[in-house]
């Protein structure tokens, strides 16, 4: 009896398994092979966990169709190292544990947005990974939303969001609509209602702005997350108004607001290569920046009375620093030229001179170089952005003591 018992035991146990278990449903163009033949038959048809997996069309024509997603899904490409295309506007219903992954998607002409704030609680998670924008942004200004937005590419668009990250994208910004602060943005943070110790990451992007009001690579205007923005490149064909803005703090010195080794490099000139407002606990390192522009005025400019380190900055004359004092470390006359990619050139002194400190070490364990092509987080971890399965980040600790456990984490997409 009692083996019996154990036998119905485990035949429900594998029944119910594989009745919980996700199913994929696939998309190509006529329904070939049994599968929907279009992406909305396969969301209706879906349950939440499902996978849909989509076929490129012929001459990579797009599913042309606007979507609504209401479950949690995926939406994988067929076809490893490529991209099905679409052409509309997606839109998510946005709600607590709801998990909503994009992986190999071409957006020819068409944004990705949310219906309002998630509800507080577990945070719906929305990932956008390998995927391209011909002509759309990615628009997840809503609380509550746990945002991934890594390896993507903007012809013409941008990225708003409040609590998550934004790794390795290639920005470009022609003309979009402004948030919060009344400039235009290509990678936009704004205020979350639910605080918590957590930083937003902004690290290994390349932006170009080319127009717009008061154009501004990366804002920041939060006071309930920190910040770490780290080894990005900001640039525009002519002028640029700011590189990075950060225009609100975590109110509390528990942790650190971070602005490392990116490289601001517009053609002519730059009101504020970096802009920082602070407030009276916010702590923030300001270290191993490259800003490179022929004429402007303010490389660093600091404002409000939190503390603030400012050190291993090279800039070019005439940019100053404003509102702090130079610590004997910053380079105002850096001499420092930009190939094409905008690493510094051969010869030039932000190459070796960012901080000597070895946590800043570039990866081939030498001196840190000033700029996005230093440190452990270079820009060569990025790019160029492939449609084959990456990990797009990795993040250890850059100092370990002996006897101390070490903890690695990767993070990583794979179709």
């Amino acid at each position: 009896m009692k083996s019996k018992n154990l036998l119905v035991a485990a035949m429900l146990f594998v029944l119910t398994t594989a009745k919980m278990s996700a199913a994929d449903l696939c998309v190509a163009e006529n329904g070939t092979g049994g599968c929907y033949s279009t992406i909305t038959d396969a969301i209706n048809a879906a349950a939440n966990g499902d996978r849909i997996i989509i076929n490129p069309k012929a001459g990579n024509a797009p599913y042309a169709e606007n979507l609504t997603i209401t479950k949690t899904l995926q939406f994988l490409c067929n076809v490893e190292g490529s991209q099905y295309a679409v052409s509309g506007n997606i839109t998510i219903t946005p709600a607590a544990n709801r998990v909503i992954v994009f992986i190999g998607m071409n957006n020819l002409t068409g944004n990705l947005t949310v219906t309002g704030n998630s509800p507080a609680g577990a945070r719906c998670k929305i990932s956008v990974m390998n995927c391209n924008f011909g002509n759309g942004t990615v628009s997840l200004d809503f609380d509550n939303l746990d945002v991934t937005v890594a390896s993507c590419v903007f012809s013409n668009g941008s990225i708003a969001f409040r609590y998550g990250k934004a790794i390795g994208n290639d920005v470009t910004t022609i003309s979009n609509p402004s948030y919060g602060v009344g400039q235009t943005g290509s990678i936009v943070v704004n205020n979350d209602a639910t605080a918590t110790n957590d930083s937003v990451l902004i690290v290994g992007n390349k932006i170009i702005l080319t127009s717009g009001v008061y154009p501004t690579g990366i804002i920041f205007n939060s006071s309930n997350q920190y910040f770490y923005i780290s080894n990005n490149v900001v640039t525009a064909p002519a002028s640029l108004y700011c590189g990075i803005g950060t225009y609100s703090a975590k109110n509390t010195n528990l942790g650190r607001n971070t602005i490392l080794n990116n490289t601001i490099a517009p053609s002519t000139t730059i009101s504020y290569g970096i802009m920082v407002t602070t407030v009276t606990n916010s702590l923030h390192d300001i270290i191993n920046n490259l800003i490179v522009a022929t004429g402007g005025s303010n490389g660093v400019y600091i404002t409000g009375g939190g503390p603030v380190q400012t050190s291993y900055n090279y800039m070019s004359n005439p940019l100053t620093l404003y509102g702090i004092i130079d610590d004997g470390t910053n380079n105002l006359s850096s001499n420092t030229t930009l190939d094409a990619n905008y690493r510094p050139n051969s010869g030039t002194d932000a190459i070796n001179g960012g901080s000597p400190d070895e946590a800043y070490y570039d990866i081939n364990l030498t001196r840190n170089d000033a700029g996005a092509f230093g440190g452990s987080f270079t820009q060569d971890n990025f790019y160029p952005v492939t449609g084959a399965a990456r990990v797009y980040l990795v993040r250890a600790p850059r100092k370990i003591t002996l006897g101390s456990t070490l903890n690695v984490k990767g993070d990583s997409f794979d179709r």
